[in-house]
């Protein structure tokens, strides 16, 4: 099975560099990363826009990747497609509705089985947030029509403000084998 760390890094570059120590100590495979410091080379697969990114920390072979797009980038390796998201919060909601429709559009074209992990900016109360926000409806319509899993449901925060933004998915086959999945209570800056 994969092993990842999933981060938002507040684009801080402190918290990127320590980052690397931390997947090493975790003998993780991937890193999915929202609000990256930068891209630092060619393991490293971004959006359009360097807001998220996976990094191939052993340098897999590849099975494929996607030309990356605004708000997410995609890999697949061992059958399996891998994405990291980020979309800002200050965004207006019609851009939200688009960025989640190529989200989908991209999930959809490829019929394997599927991780998808990022910080979505939007709450639910499906995933433990305490209400609902219209992005959190649109998010949660999302899930549903692809069938996907939310992993990490529950009352870890993922965000020090006390909310959930950062979600982990996955298809049905692939959640049941997400193990292990738990907010680290460690220094990450």
């Amino acid at each position: 099975m994969i092993k990842f760390i999933q981060i938002n890094l507040n684009c801080c570059k402190a918290a990127q560099a320590l980052l690397h120590q931390v997947a090493a100590e975790k003998s993780s495979d991937f890193i999915f990363a929202s609000e990256l410091n930068r891209n630092e080379g060619p393991n490293w697969y971004s959006d359009t826009v360097g807001k998220a990114a996976i990094v191939n920390i052993k340098r897999a072979r590849l099975d494929d990747e996607g030309a990356g797009e605004a708000g997410f980038r995609w890999i697949s390796v061992h059958g399996i497609r891998l994405y990291s998201c980020y979309w800002s919060p200050n965004s207006m909601f019609p851009e939200y509705l688009d960025f989640l429709t190529r989200l989908e559009h991209s999930i959809r074209n490829d019929r394997t089985e599927a991780i998808i992990t990022g910080d979505f900016n939007a709450k639910h109360i499906d995933w433990g947030s305490p209400r609902s926000e219209q992005r959190g409806e649109a998010l949660a319509d999302l899930i549903n029509t692809l069938g996907l899993v939310i992993c990490n449901k529950g009352n870890s925060s993922t965000y020090r403000k006390g909310s959930i933004l950062d979600l982990t998915l996955a298809t049905p086959n692939l959640a049941s084998k997400v193990i292990g999945w738990k907010v680290l209570d460690e220094e990450s800056l």
